[in-house]
Protein backbone atom coordinates (compact mmCIF):
# COMPACT_ATOMS: atom_id res chain seq x y z
CA UNK A 1 0.00 0.00 0.00
CA UNK A 2 0.99 3.57 -0.65
CA UNK A 3 1.40 5.31 2.34
CA UNK A 4 -0.35 8.81 0.17
CA UNK A 5 -3.86 6.87 -0.60
CA UNK A 6 -6.17 6.78 1.75
CA UNK A 7 -6.62 3.80 4.15
CA UNK A 8 -7.28 0.85 2.37
CA UNK A 9 -7.79 1.89 -1.48
CA UNK A 10 -5.01 1.86 -3.74
CA UNK A 11 -4.66 4.90 -6.03
CA UNK A 12 -1.96 3.96 -8.76
CA UNK A 13 0.10 6.82 -9.66
CA UNK A 14 -1.17 6.98 -13.52
CA UNK A 15 1.46 8.89 -16.50
CA UNK A 16 -0.15 11.41 -18.56
CA UNK A 17 0.74 9.99 -22.08
CA UNK A 18 -0.26 12.68 -23.90
CA UNK A 19 -1.07 15.70 -22.57
CA UNK A 20 -3.18 17.95 -24.49
CA UNK A 21 -3.56 21.72 -23.99
CA UNK A 22 -5.97 23.89 -26.22
CA UNK A 23 -6.50 27.41 -26.64
CA UNK A 24 -9.30 29.25 -27.92
CA UNK A 25 -6.71 31.81 -30.10
CA UNK A 26 -4.22 29.71 -30.83
CA UNK A 27 -4.58 25.74 -31.07
CA UNK A 28 -0.99 24.12 -29.67
CA UNK A 29 -2.22 20.89 -31.39
CA UNK A 30 -1.43 20.20 -35.29
CA UNK A 31 -4.00 19.03 -37.61
CA UNK A 32 -2.98 16.07 -39.60
CA UNK A 33 -5.99 15.77 -41.70
CA UNK A 34 -8.82 17.84 -43.22
CA UNK A 35 -12.01 17.10 -44.42
CA UNK A 36 -13.13 20.13 -46.72
CA UNK A 37 -17.01 21.08 -47.68
CA UNK A 38 -16.45 23.39 -50.54
CA UNK A 39 -19.54 25.74 -51.08
CA UNK A 40 -19.87 29.43 -53.03
CA UNK A 41 -19.26 31.36 -50.05
CA UNK A 42 -18.37 29.56 -47.00
CA UNK A 43 -16.20 26.34 -46.75
CA UNK A 44 -16.70 24.47 -43.76
CA UNK A 45 -13.56 22.05 -42.85
CA UNK A 46 -13.28 19.46 -40.13
CA UNK A 47 -9.73 18.46 -38.57
CA UNK A 48 -8.27 15.50 -36.65
CA UNK A 49 -5.05 15.25 -34.93
CA UNK A 50 -2.56 12.71 -35.18
CA UNK A 51 -4.44 10.26 -32.51
CA UNK A 52 -7.78 10.38 -34.12
CA UNK A 53 -9.26 13.54 -32.08
CA UNK A 54 -11.26 16.24 -33.44
CA UNK A 55 -9.31 19.21 -33.23
CA UNK A 56 -10.85 21.80 -35.45
CA UNK A 57 -14.39 22.58 -36.32
CA UNK A 58 -14.46 25.62 -38.32
CA UNK A 59 -17.14 27.49 -40.89
CA UNK A 60 -14.79 29.97 -42.65
CA UNK A 61 -15.15 32.47 -45.79
CA UNK A 62 -14.03 31.71 -49.20
CA UNK A 63 -10.79 34.07 -48.79
CA UNK A 64 -9.83 32.73 -45.01
CA UNK A 65 -9.85 29.42 -45.24
CA UNK A 66 -6.42 28.22 -46.45
CA UNK A 67 -4.49 30.75 -44.92
CA UNK A 68 -6.45 29.61 -41.61
CA UNK A 69 -5.63 25.70 -42.25
CA UNK A 70 -2.10 26.44 -43.63
CA UNK A 71 -1.45 27.61 -40.23
CA UNK A 72 -2.69 25.42 -38.13
CA UNK A 73 -1.53 21.82 -40.33
CA UNK A 74 1.19 20.05 -40.18
CA UNK A 75 3.76 20.12 -42.83
CA UNK A 76 2.53 17.00 -44.99
CA UNK A 77 -0.99 17.41 -43.81
CA UNK A 78 -3.47 15.24 -45.79
CA UNK A 79 -6.76 16.99 -46.72
CA UNK A 80 -9.95 15.71 -48.43
CA UNK A 81 -12.28 16.72 -50.96
CA UNK A 82 -15.81 16.22 -52.37
CA UNK A 83 -15.55 15.96 -55.84
CA UNK A 84 -17.31 19.39 -57.07
CA UNK A 85 -16.59 22.17 -59.74
CA UNK A 86 -14.18 23.79 -58.03
CA UNK A 87 -12.49 20.81 -56.12
CA UNK A 88 -9.94 20.67 -58.76
CA UNK A 89 -9.45 24.30 -58.70
CA UNK A 90 -9.10 24.08 -54.68
CA UNK A 91 -6.83 21.08 -54.74
CA UNK A 92 -4.08 22.54 -57.28
CA UNK A 93 -4.06 25.81 -54.97
CA UNK A 94 -2.82 23.92 -51.76
CA UNK A 95 -0.72 21.37 -53.75
CA UNK A 96 1.60 24.30 -54.62
CA UNK A 97 1.61 24.94 -50.05
CA UNK A 98 2.94 21.74 -50.11
CA UNK A 99 -0.48 20.00 -48.83
CA UNK A 100 -1.58 16.45 -49.97
CA UNK A 101 -5.01 16.50 -51.45
CA UNK A 102 -7.17 13.74 -52.78
CA UNK A 103 -10.56 14.41 -54.28
CA UNK A 104 -13.42 11.99 -53.01
CA UNK A 105 -16.27 10.61 -55.36
CA UNK A 106 -19.32 11.62 -53.67
CA UNK A 107 -20.32 8.05 -53.76
CA UNK A 108 -17.55 6.89 -51.32
CA UNK A 109 -18.29 10.16 -49.02
CA UNK A 110 -21.89 9.03 -48.84
CA UNK A 111 -21.71 6.14 -46.31
CA UNK A 112 -19.94 8.07 -43.95
CA UNK A 113 -22.57 10.60 -42.92
CA UNK A 114 -24.17 9.94 -39.96
CA UNK A 115 -27.37 11.79 -39.39
CA UNK A 116 -29.21 14.77 -41.30
CA UNK A 117 -27.14 15.92 -43.70
CA UNK A 118 -25.31 19.20 -42.85
CA UNK A 119 -21.89 21.42 -44.50
CA UNK A 120 -20.42 20.15 -40.80
CA UNK A 121 -21.24 16.15 -41.08
CA UNK A 122 -20.24 16.31 -45.02
CA UNK A 123 -16.66 17.68 -43.68
CA UNK A 124 -16.42 15.08 -41.13
CA UNK A 125 -17.64 12.02 -43.57
CA UNK A 126 -15.45 13.26 -46.09
CA UNK A 127 -12.57 13.04 -43.38
CA UNK A 128 -13.82 9.69 -42.60
CA UNK A 129 -13.61 8.83 -46.16
CA UNK A 130 -10.12 9.82 -46.96
CA UNK A 131 -9.09 7.38 -44.30
CA UNK A 132 -10.97 4.28 -45.72
CA UNK A 133 -10.09 5.32 -48.97
CA UNK A 134 -6.58 5.42 -48.18
CA UNK A 135 -6.42 2.14 -46.90
CA UNK A 136 -8.83 0.58 -49.33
Amino acid sequence: MDSSSPVGIYVPNWLLRHQLTVSTEESTIKINRVGVDLAKNVFQLHGVGRHGETVLKRRLSRDKWISELVKSAEPGCAIGMETCDGAHYWARLLMTKGVRVKIIPPQLVTPYVKSNKNDAKDAEAICEAYVNKSKG
